[in-house]
């Protein structure tokens, strides 16, 4: 997700990345070790996890230029589908 962010953060990407359910050590441990440079945010009650209705992780919910969710991928993504997936979101497709 580092090189996707890298790759598209100056065509009006963001990526916010939500923790379900880790402490803060844990999460500040993972974003140093892998250099992570986009938001994360912590879901210490799991009530962003609830209320998008997410059951497995990881999860990818790609939300458009007008906020609203356009797609959602559970699973792991190829670094290729994800790109492919933010390209369209960024050109109107």
């Amino acid at each position: 997700m580092q090189k996707t962010y890298d790759r598209f953060k100056g065509d009006g990407f963001e990526i916010i990345a939500v923790n379900v359910r880790e402490s803060k050590g844990a999460v500040k441990s993972f974003v140093d070790r892998h250099g992570l440079t986009f938001p994360v945010a912590l879901d210490q009650s799991a009530e962003v996890y609830r209320s998008w209705e997410i059951y497995y992780l990881p999860t990818s919910i790609f939300i458009n230029r007008e906020g609203r969710p356009e797609r959602m991928y559970v699973g792991g993504m190829s670094e290729r589908q994800v790109d492919m997936w933010i390209e369209d979101l960024l050109s109107g497709s």
